[in-house]
């Protein structure tokens, strides 16, 4: 069955399945967040409770431990349906440029499992994945049959789906109640990033858990238009639930218990970082907040050191 398909009728794509996971993406998934608990330079404070218990998990046959879902942090259904919007003219190039960057991006965690494991599989997709949406850009500008678009989508779209960076093992009903909203991350541990040590001060000053940088810069997105409620955090304010709450398979902080009997995050809210994200009124531009602030910290670095 084909998964984004071209209908002459409407002159559309539409979406009617999802792609299998790829390879030996559970394998993968697993051994990173193995690494991540492990790695001696970031330590386990770095590591969510999921992470730091899959080590000790039972394996199924199919390679899952027990319990547990592999999860996305952005859903198959939020990236199809970004896809199809491109597709049907209803979102930019840009637009599906900055989204495909959100998925395989790799975080700073990725840059301590390549020293530590010597995986860059995570680069490699990143690499592959700017390809094909400049593929897929290039083909759509240049009129190719509808037939052709929808096999590159579908390529592009299952690479997606399979991406190391936007996989983690986490709790397995919490994931299923998430649905097609975004299974949030919150920042862990010290960083290498600058960004990341004013995220943690500001952590400090505001008095709550800051996002991690791929679920901040997401969030920050302003994709709304496009994606509707796949865009943001799966807010928990049912009966049960911590009010202001929200859904996380992996990176729970502290563990409540909703009307169902799944985790759910314990704090009021974690924040989006106010430096992740697109710049206000460049919402698709190449520059992005955290850009802006590297190349501000390299401009003052130059300068410091030029002069002493």
């Amino acid at each position: 069955m084909a998964m984004i398909y071209y209908d002459a009728a409407t002159g559309n794509f539409y979406v009617n399945d999802r792609p299998p996971f790829v390879g030996a993406v559970r394998a993968e998934a697993r051994d990173f967040q193995i690494a991540v608990s492990r790695f001696p330079f970031s330590g386990a404070g770095n590591a969510s409770p999921y992470d730091r218990m899959i080590a000790g998990l039972p394996v199924s046959a199919g390679g899952t431990p027990n319990g547990t879902n592999l999860d996305h942090h952005i859903s198959i259904d939020a990236i199809q349906t970004m896809v199809c919007s491109y597709l049907n003219g209803t979102a930019s190039a840009w637009q599906l440029f900055a989204f495909v960057g959100y998925v395989v991006t790799p975080s700073w965690l990725s840059i301590t499992d390549a020293i530590y494991r010597r995986n860059i599989t995570v680069f490699a997709e990143c690499a592959e994945a700017t390809y094909k949406k400049f593929a897929l850009a290039l083909a759509r500008f240049r009129h190719r049959p509808p037939a052709t678009l929808a096999t590159m989508a579908n390529d592009l779209c299952s690479m997606l789906n399979s991406a190391r960076q936007n996989l983690r093992f986490g709790h397995a009903t919490t994931n299923l109640s998430i649905g097609e909203e975004v299974d949030g991350r919150v920042a862990y541990g010290i960083s290498l990033e600058p960004i990341a040590w004013l995220e943690r001060l500001y952590s400090a000053l505001t008095g709550t858990p800051v996002l991690a940088p791929e679920t901040s810069a997401f969030v920050n997105s302003n994709l709304s238009g496009v994606l509707a409620h796949r865009s943001g955090l799966a807010v928990r304010d049912n009966a049960g639930a911590v009010p202001g709450s929200f859904g996380m398979s992996e990176s729970t902080v502290q563990v409540a218990l909703t009307g169902t009997g799944n985790p759910i995050h314990g704090y009021s809210r974690a924040v989006a970082s106010p430096l992740r994200g697109p710049i206000p009124g460049l919402t698709y531009s190449i520059v992005s907040r955290d850009t802006l602030v590297c190349l501000i910290g390299l401009f003052f670095l130059y300068t410091y050191l030029t002069n002493v």
